[in-house]
């Protein structure tokens, strides 16, 4: 198969690309996919050094410190896509920020440990001289909580969640995009999805594709965002597959008339 990718896109722009992940290759097949999604070098637990393994593998410093010192001597200019472990379940880190004895509480912990691991990588990238040359792009690919401790995070924030619409304003993850010298500096509000990321960045450098879903998220306008059973969100819409029936995703109001 041929695929449309980031990696892809910048090549023709003569970018040297890598990927970089704290686990195995095989896991999700990543060794054959990202040759196949056009990546010159996959950086898996087995080319790098096992200096601090925690859970499944490397810890999120080590990863995003090693990962800059490859970075540091690549040919210029490069694109690297850089996948993190520690704040995926089970929420497993060599540091303590508070009590471990919950998922939410090793959830709040690895979290805390993420934040860290992007200091230091933050300020190796700054040192390396990377930082006011480059794009950042920080998005999480999946909530976090899933169903099985939803009583627990429904204590935490005091909601219920049992409502479907108020148990999908939880799956909000965070897409973060820094620009050199504060360039686009702000708050972005509206709803956009994972899929959106690869116009965008082709929008931002100038290469094309033929081949994807999603919409720059800086064009006007709310993106759609498809759910994996059907439902979707459009702006503050919510419609749910499963009862057929739309609302608003704030106030859980009924709308009966939607396009």
């Amino acid at each position: 198969n041929r695929f449309e990718s980031i990696a892809k896109g910048l090549k023709t722009l003569n970018y040297d690309v890598y990927a970089f992940h704290s686990y195995n290759g095989y896991f999700w097949n990543r060794t054959f996919m990202y040759k196949r999604l056009g990546f010159d070098e996959f950086y898996d637990l087995g080319k790098l050094k096992q200096d601090d393994l925690v859970g499944l593998g490397l810890s999120d410093k080590s990863l995003l410190v090693q990962s800059v010192e490859k970075m540091g001597v690549a040919n210029k200019p490069f694109y690297s896509f850089i996948i993190t472990l520690s704040s995926h379940s089970p929420f497993e880190t060599n540091t303590a920020f508070c009590s471990t004895n919950t998922t939410l509480e090793r959830y709040i912990n690895s979290i805390n440990y993420l934040d860290y691991s992007l200091g230091i990588f933050y300020e190796k990238l700054k040192k390396e001289g990377l930082l006011e040359n480059s794009i950042l792009v920080l998005y999480g690919d999946h909530n976090a909580i899933d169903k099985s401790s939803r009583d627990e995070l429904s204590r935490f924030v005091n909601e219920d969640l049992d409502k479907e619409y108020v148990w999908q304003r939880y799956q909000k993850v965070p897409l973060i995009i820094r620009f050199p010298n504060g360039e686009k500096k702000g708050d972005y509000s509206k709803t956009v999805g994972q899929i959106d990321i690869f116009p965008t960045i082709a929008n931002l450098y100038g290469f094309t594709g033929t081949k994807y879903l999603g919409t720059d998220i800086f064009s006007s306008g709310n993106n759609i965002v498809v759910l994996r059973d059907g439902s979707f969100i459009y702006g503050n819409l919510y419609y749910d597959k499963k009862s057929g029936l739309a609302c608003d995703i704030n106030s859980g109001l009924p709308l009966n008339n939607y396009e």
